[in-house]
């Protein structure tokens, strides 16, 4: 099965902490992705996608995402 999964010669990698860690990450990044394809729909988890990774290094990226929350809170209270 590792062979057929190119992992054969990897073995010894995968029971490192630092390789484990980073299976944990992938993981939970595919399961969010998910999440948010399962709750928006296809479309719109796309264009949330796109928009964070414009704005992972941007230094006010926090001043976006606290918009983003604010509008959404308002609208749903019919303010």
């Amino acid at each position: 099965i590792l062979e057929s999964l190119g992992l054969h010669t990897e073995i010894d990698k995968m029971f490192s902490p630092s390789w484990q860690a980073q299976a944990r990450v992938q993981e939970l990044a595919s399961r969010e992705r998910q999440v948010l394809v399962d709750k928006l729909g296809t479309q719109l988890a796309g264009y949330v996608l796109e928009l964070a990774e414009v704005l992972a290094d941007h230094p006010h990226a926090d001043c976006a995402a606290t918009y983003i929350l604010r509008k959404a809170e308002l609208k749903r209270k019919g303010i």
